[in-house]
Protein backbone atom coordinates (compact mmCIF):
# COMPACT_ATOMS: atom_id res chain seq x y z
CA UNK A 1 0.00 0.00 0.00
CA UNK A 2 3.43 2.61 0.12
CA UNK A 3 4.31 1.61 -3.19
CA UNK A 4 4.86 5.16 -5.41
CA UNK A 5 4.53 4.74 -8.97
CA UNK A 6 7.32 6.36 -10.90
CA UNK A 7 5.76 5.76 -14.77
CA UNK A 8 2.78 4.85 -15.50
CA UNK A 9 -0.20 5.29 -18.54
CA UNK A 10 -1.75 8.83 -17.88
CA UNK A 11 0.82 10.41 -15.77
CA UNK A 12 0.53 13.65 -17.12
CA UNK A 13 -2.97 13.61 -17.48
CA UNK A 14 -3.31 13.18 -13.62
CA UNK A 15 -0.75 15.65 -12.92
CA UNK A 16 -3.26 18.34 -14.62
CA UNK A 17 -6.02 17.09 -12.78
CA UNK A 18 -3.80 17.31 -9.65
CA UNK A 19 -3.04 20.99 -10.82
CA UNK A 20 -6.50 21.92 -11.12
CA UNK A 21 -7.84 20.41 -8.02
CA UNK A 22 -4.74 21.87 -6.03
CA UNK A 23 -6.06 25.38 -7.98
CA UNK A 24 -9.50 24.92 -6.66
CA UNK A 25 -9.18 24.29 -3.48
CA UNK A 26 -9.47 27.04 -0.77
CA UNK A 27 -5.89 26.85 1.32
CA UNK A 28 -6.34 26.51 4.46
CA UNK A 29 -3.74 28.49 6.11
CA UNK A 30 -2.95 28.05 10.20
CA UNK A 31 -5.12 31.27 11.50
CA UNK A 32 -8.16 29.80 9.45
CA UNK A 33 -7.44 26.24 10.72
CA UNK A 34 -7.15 26.71 14.08
CA UNK A 35 -9.89 29.04 14.06
CA UNK A 36 -12.06 25.92 13.69
CA UNK A 37 -11.50 25.04 17.32
CA UNK A 38 -9.27 22.12 16.79
CA UNK A 39 -5.51 21.76 16.68
CA UNK A 40 -5.02 20.50 13.00
CA UNK A 41 -1.69 22.20 11.85
CA UNK A 42 1.20 20.70 13.02
CA UNK A 43 4.25 22.83 14.66
CA UNK A 44 6.72 21.52 12.34
CA UNK A 45 9.45 22.90 10.40
CA UNK A 46 11.02 21.50 7.28
CA UNK A 47 11.61 22.83 3.90
CA UNK A 48 9.49 25.69 4.65
CA UNK A 49 6.15 23.31 4.17
CA UNK A 50 2.74 23.59 5.70
CA UNK A 51 2.32 20.47 7.74
CA UNK A 52 -1.59 19.81 8.53
CA UNK A 53 -4.69 16.93 8.65
CA UNK A 54 -6.53 16.34 6.40
CA UNK A 55 -10.12 18.15 5.64
CA UNK A 56 -13.09 17.83 3.95
CA UNK A 57 -11.98 19.97 0.54
CA UNK A 58 -8.50 18.24 0.43
CA UNK A 59 -9.99 14.72 -0.44
CA UNK A 60 -10.37 15.42 -4.21
CA UNK A 61 -6.62 16.31 -4.33
CA UNK A 62 -5.50 13.76 -1.99
CA UNK A 63 -7.29 11.12 -4.04
CA UNK A 64 -5.74 12.23 -7.23
CA UNK A 65 -2.31 12.05 -5.42
CA UNK A 66 -3.02 8.29 -4.76
CA UNK A 67 -3.85 7.55 -7.62
CA UNK A 68 -0.39 9.23 -9.40
CA UNK A 69 1.35 7.41 -6.57
CA UNK A 70 0.32 3.97 -5.45
CA UNK A 71 -0.82 1.16 -7.69
CA UNK A 72 -3.85 0.13 -5.28
CA UNK A 73 -7.27 1.76 -5.73
CA UNK A 74 -8.37 3.52 -2.76
CA UNK A 75 -12.39 4.07 -2.58
CA UNK A 76 -13.92 7.56 -1.73
CA UNK A 77 -15.24 5.71 1.89
CA UNK A 78 -11.38 5.32 2.54
CA UNK A 79 -11.02 8.70 1.76
CA UNK A 80 -13.99 10.29 4.03
CA UNK A 81 -12.53 7.85 7.00
CA UNK A 82 -9.35 9.67 7.02
CA UNK A 83 -12.05 12.65 8.42
CA UNK A 84 -12.64 10.76 11.55
CA UNK A 85 -10.82 12.32 14.69
CA UNK A 86 -9.15 8.72 15.15
CA UNK A 87 -7.11 8.40 11.86
CA UNK A 88 -3.44 9.67 11.70
CA UNK A 89 -3.15 11.64 8.99
CA UNK A 90 -0.46 14.68 7.56
CA UNK A 91 -0.13 16.84 4.13
CA UNK A 92 1.97 18.39 3.53
CA UNK A 93 1.69 21.21 1.22
CA UNK A 94 3.26 23.76 -0.53
CA UNK A 95 2.74 27.26 1.26
CA UNK A 96 2.73 28.87 -2.37
CA UNK A 97 0.90 27.19 -4.62
CA UNK A 98 -1.46 25.13 -1.61
CA UNK A 99 0.21 21.70 -3.62
CA UNK A 100 -0.29 18.92 -1.59
CA UNK A 101 3.29 17.48 -2.30
CA UNK A 102 3.21 14.62 0.45
CA UNK A 103 1.11 12.92 2.11
CA UNK A 104 0.60 10.19 5.35
CA UNK A 105 -2.16 7.86 6.59
CA UNK A 106 -2.72 5.28 9.43
CA UNK A 107 -5.21 4.33 11.34
CA UNK A 108 -5.22 3.14 15.63
CA UNK A 109 -6.54 -0.98 16.64
CA UNK A 110 -7.68 -1.92 19.35
CA UNK A 111 -5.70 -5.04 20.21
CA UNK A 112 -7.11 -7.43 22.38
CA UNK A 113 -3.91 -10.01 23.57
CA UNK A 114 -3.96 -9.32 27.22
CA UNK A 115 -6.53 -8.52 29.68
CA UNK A 116 -5.42 -5.09 29.53
CA UNK A 117 -5.66 -4.63 25.83
CA UNK A 118 -3.40 -2.12 23.59
CA UNK A 119 -2.84 -0.13 20.95
CA UNK A 120 -1.50 -0.61 17.54
CA UNK A 121 -0.35 1.48 14.57
CA UNK A 122 -1.12 0.72 11.22
CA UNK A 123 0.65 3.29 8.41
CA UNK A 124 -2.43 2.41 5.27
CA UNK A 125 -0.30 4.77 2.76
CA UNK A 126 2.54 7.55 2.55
CA UNK A 127 4.24 8.80 -0.59
CA UNK A 128 5.57 12.05 -1.57
CA UNK A 129 4.71 13.46 -5.30
CA UNK A 130 7.42 12.96 -7.86
CA UNK A 131 8.71 16.39 -7.80
CA UNK A 132 10.17 16.49 -4.55
CA UNK A 133 11.12 13.23 -3.80
CA UNK A 134 14.96 12.21 -2.90
CA UNK A 135 14.90 15.58 -0.54
CA UNK A 136 13.99 14.03 2.63
CA UNK A 137 10.58 14.40 2.97
CA UNK A 138 9.03 11.02 2.55
CA UNK A 139 11.43 10.01 5.70
CA UNK A 140 10.57 13.23 7.59
CA UNK A 141 6.91 12.03 6.90
CA UNK A 142 7.35 8.65 8.60
CA UNK A 143 9.74 9.57 11.55
CA UNK A 144 6.40 12.12 12.21
CA UNK A 145 3.88 9.51 11.62
CA UNK A 146 5.39 7.22 14.06
CA UNK A 147 5.40 10.20 16.76
CA UNK A 148 1.73 10.48 16.49
CA UNK A 149 1.20 7.19 16.60
CA UNK A 150 3.61 6.19 19.43
CA UNK A 151 3.04 9.64 21.52
CA UNK A 152 -0.68 10.42 21.07
CA UNK A 153 -2.15 7.20 20.66
CA UNK A 154 -0.11 4.81 22.25
CA UNK A 155 0.61 2.47 20.26
CA UNK A 156 2.95 -0.53 21.40
CA UNK A 157 3.34 -1.60 17.28
CA UNK A 158 3.62 -0.12 14.10
CA UNK A 159 2.57 -2.21 10.97
CA UNK A 160 2.73 -1.56 7.52
CA UNK A 161 2.74 -3.07 3.83
CA UNK A 162 5.01 -2.18 1.08
CA UNK A 163 6.08 -4.36 -2.25
CA UNK A 164 8.56 -6.27 -2.13
CA UNK A 165 10.84 -5.26 -4.68
CA UNK A 166 10.33 -1.27 -3.26
CA UNK A 167 14.05 -1.09 -2.16
CA UNK A 168 14.14 2.62 -1.61
CA UNK A 169 11.10 1.98 0.75
CA UNK A 170 12.31 -0.71 2.42
CA UNK A 171 15.43 0.70 3.26
CA UNK A 172 13.53 3.69 4.68
CA UNK A 173 11.71 1.78 6.54
CA UNK A 174 14.45 -0.27 8.26
CA UNK A 175 16.07 3.01 8.69
CA UNK A 176 13.45 4.14 10.96
CA UNK A 177 13.62 0.71 13.22
CA UNK A 178 11.07 -1.01 11.17
CA UNK A 179 11.51 -5.23 10.97
CA UNK A 180 10.63 -7.60 8.71
CA UNK A 181 7.30 -9.94 9.90
CA UNK A 182 6.85 -11.98 6.77
CA UNK A 183 6.97 -12.18 3.41
CA UNK A 184 3.33 -12.40 1.80
CA UNK A 185 3.57 -14.15 -1.64
CA UNK A 186 0.99 -12.82 -4.32
CA UNK A 187 -0.48 -10.36 -1.66
CA UNK A 188 -1.03 -7.43 -4.00
CA UNK A 189 -2.67 -7.92 -7.58
CA UNK A 190 -2.93 -5.16 -10.33
CA UNK A 191 -2.03 -4.44 -13.41
CA UNK A 192 -2.76 -7.84 -14.47
CA UNK A 193 -0.74 -9.75 -12.25
CA UNK A 194 0.06 -11.07 -8.46
CA UNK A 195 3.16 -8.78 -6.77
CA UNK A 196 4.67 -10.24 -2.90
CA UNK A 197 4.50 -7.67 -0.39
CA UNK A 198 6.99 -7.15 2.70
CA UNK A 199 4.72 -7.35 6.32
CA UNK A 200 7.43 -4.97 8.35
CA UNK A 201 6.73 -4.18 12.12
CA UNK A 202 8.28 -1.70 14.57
CA UNK A 203 8.02 -2.38 18.33
CA UNK A 204 7.56 0.37 20.49
CA UNK A 205 6.99 -1.17 23.30
CA UNK A 206 8.65 -4.29 24.80
CA UNK A 207 5.85 -7.06 24.28
CA UNK A 208 6.72 -10.57 25.64
CA UNK A 209 4.33 -12.10 22.69
CA UNK A 210 6.74 -10.70 20.82
CA UNK A 211 9.81 -12.30 22.06
CA UNK A 212 10.78 -16.09 21.87
CA UNK A 213 14.43 -16.05 23.92
CA UNK A 214 15.47 -12.93 23.37
CA UNK A 215 15.65 -13.19 19.30
CA UNK A 216 13.45 -12.64 16.63
CA UNK A 217 13.76 -15.08 13.94
CA UNK A 218 13.52 -12.79 10.77
CA UNK A 219 13.70 -14.32 7.07
CA UNK A 220 15.46 -11.79 5.11
CA UNK A 221 15.73 -13.91 1.94
CA UNK A 222 13.27 -11.51 -0.29
CA UNK A 223 15.20 -8.19 0.54
CA UNK A 224 18.45 -9.62 0.02
CA UNK A 225 17.36 -11.19 -3.30
CA UNK A 226 15.53 -7.79 -4.84
CA UNK A 227 18.61 -5.97 -3.34
CA UNK A 228 21.47 -7.73 -4.69
CA UNK A 229 19.46 -9.14 -7.51
CA UNK A 230 20.76 -12.31 -6.05
CA UNK A 231 20.48 -15.93 -8.36
CA UNK A 232 20.55 -18.16 -4.96
CA UNK A 233 17.21 -20.26 -4.54
CA UNK A 234 18.05 -21.21 -1.22
CA UNK A 235 16.38 -18.78 1.72
CA UNK A 236 18.45 -17.61 4.60
CA UNK A 237 17.48 -16.93 7.69
CA UNK A 238 19.00 -14.37 9.78
CA UNK A 239 18.51 -14.74 14.05
CA UNK A 240 18.37 -10.72 14.96
CA UNK A 241 18.34 -9.36 18.43
CA UNK A 242 15.21 -8.05 19.73
CA UNK A 243 14.71 -4.09 18.74
CA UNK A 244 13.84 -3.61 22.64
Amino acid sequence: ENKPRDSRDGCSAMETQIRTAAAKRTNLMENDVKAEGECRVYDWDFQGLLFRRLAEKDIEETALLHGLLFPVKYSLQFFRSLLDEEAITILAIDRKTSKILGVSTARVDEQHDSCYGSQEGYISTLGVHPCCRRMGLGGYLLKRTVELLSTQRNCRTIRLHVKADNIAAIKMYYKEGFELFEHLVNHYFFDGKSHDALHLVRYIKKSSSNVRNGTVSIDVAPLKDNAKNSSSSSPSRLKRKSAF
